[in-house]
C-alpha cells in the first residue's frame, strides 16, 4: 500500500510540473508576443527585429531603409492557433500603421510562424518581418 501511494503521489507531482511548464509556455508566448507589438508600435524596430530568428538559429536580413517613416498604429489579433505540444503557433495579426512620407494609413495582414527555442527558454518568429 505505501508503495502505491508513494508511486500516486509522485506521478501526481510530475503531472503537477508538467503543467506549469505547459502554462508557463503559453504566458510567455503571449508575452513575447506582446512585446513585439510593442516594439513595432513605438517604433523601436531593433527590439522587434531581435524576436526574427529561424530555427536554425540565423537571423533573416532586413530592409530598415523604409522603417523611418512606419508608425503603427494599431493591431488586432485575427486568429491564433497553437499546436499541442506549446512549443509552435500559427497567429493572424492585421497591423495599422501610418507611412509619414505619404501620408497615407494602411493595414496589412501578417501571417507569423512562433516557436519556442527550449535552449533559449524563448519564443522566436520564423516569419518574414513586416514589409510595411
Amino acid at each position: 500500500m505505501r508503495k502505491l501511494t508513494f508511486f500516486l503521489t509522485l506521478t501526481l507531482l510530475i503531472a503537477a510540473c508538467n503543467g506549469i511548464s505547459t502554462r508557463q509556455k503559453g504566458e510567455g508566448l503571449a508575452t513575447a508576443m506582446d512585446d513585439y507589438i510593442a516594439s513595432l508600435r513605438w517604433g523601436r524596430f531593433d527590439n522587434a527585429k531581435a524576436f526574427h530568428l529561424g530555427k536554425d538559429d540565423t537571423q533573416p536580413q532586413i530592409d530598415s531603409s523604409q522603417l523611418e517613416y512606419i508608425r503603427v498604429t494599431g493591431h488586432t489579433v485575427k486568429k491564433k492557433t497553437i499546436n499541442q505540444a506549446i512549443d509552435e503557433a500559427e497567429v493572424e495579426i492585421e497591423i495599422q500603421y501610418y507611412h509619414n512620407e505619404y501620408g497615407t494609413l494602411k493595414k496589412i495582414i501578417l501571417k507569423q510562424v512562433w516557436w519556442y527555442h527550449d535552449k533559449a527558454n524563448s519564443w522566436y518568429m520564423s516569419s518574414d518581418f513586416p514589409k510595411f
